[in-house]
């Protein structure tokens, strides 16, 4: 067998998660998106805090990289050349109820993770986007307020790196997980964690300045809003060590219509 080849493609991101610690990278990021012919793409190494400052990105937000097939047996699992990444575009736009977003990822959807986990039977697919048919509520679970110890030793590796590194990685002490129902009659309900980067930087702004009152502005947000106001979907990926174990890894929530609206209602 041939090794994989680096190519250069064009990539709008769509997925970074709140990193966690790496014996090999200080920390890393699942980061996720699609080529402009719609194929998904996960992308690895990302220390994303690390990069400089011209080559961070946003989500949907285009870069054009080089990338090649990783040993991850993840189909979509491929490695980046940092060095490489070129910032292409401005984000797309939220305008006209987030129009130019729903326009690329749309054709993407799925009608339920019961249907995203049936094609992976087929073929091995690791990353799915789909809209739920109703979410039920956010749970938020008081876990470790420390990293352990091989965590820590992890992130210690900073202090190789020149006065411009990050801020040591912060603890999130909570898992927020989601649990909804899908819009398919095997669908049994599911709760499933979110690690989409987003809803752990609103904790701890919102913690920063709401102290003890964070909890009501997250609800506010990421329960009372995807549930009655926002066309919530979300995309969904595997971890490489649980290949059958999916996790929310990132949010897509334009406004619902005044039908959708309506529909809410009732």
């Amino acid at each position: 067998m041939t090794r994989a080849s680096f190519v250069r493609e064009d990539i709008l991101i769509l997925v970074k998660t709140y990193p966690n610690p790496s014996r090999k990278y200080i920390e890393s990021s699942c980061t996720a998106g699609v080529t402009r012919s719609g194929e998904w793409l996960r992308l690895h190494p990302l220390p994303f805090r690390f990069l400089v400052s011209e080559k961070k990105f946003k989500k949907y937000q285009w870069i054009r990289t080089r990338i090649k097939k990783s040993s991850d047996p993840r189909p979509e699992s491929h490695n980046i050349d940092i060095d490489s990444i070129e910032v292409l575009d401005a984000m797309l736009s939220t305008e006209h109820d987030w129009a130019q977003r729903r326009a690329f990822l749309e054709p993407l959807r799925k009608r339920s993770l019961e249907k995203i986990c049936d094609e992976q039977e087929r073929t091995n697919i690791s990353l799915g986007f789909f809209r739920p048919k109703r979410i039920e509520s956010l749970i938020i679970e008081p876990t470790k307020e420390s990293w352990t110890g091989a965590q820590i030793a992890a992130l210690q590796q900073q202090r190789f790196f020149d006065s411009d590194k990050p801020p040591v990685l912060e603890k999130i002490p909570f898992d927020f997980k989601y649990r909804y129902w899908c819009d398919d009659p095997k669908c049994k309900g599911h709760t499933q964690s979110v690690v989409d980067w987003e809803i752990c930087q609103s904790y701890r702004r919102w913690r920063k300045e709401y102290g003890n009152r964070w909890e009501e502005k997250l609800r506010q947000k990421y329960e009372d809003a995807m549930r009655h106001r926002n066309d919530t979907h979300f995309i969904v990926g595997t971890m490489r060590d649980h290949p059958k174990s999916w996790i929310i890894i990132g949010l897509f929530y334009p406004p619902l219509s005044e039908e959708g609206r309506q529909e809410v209602l009732l």
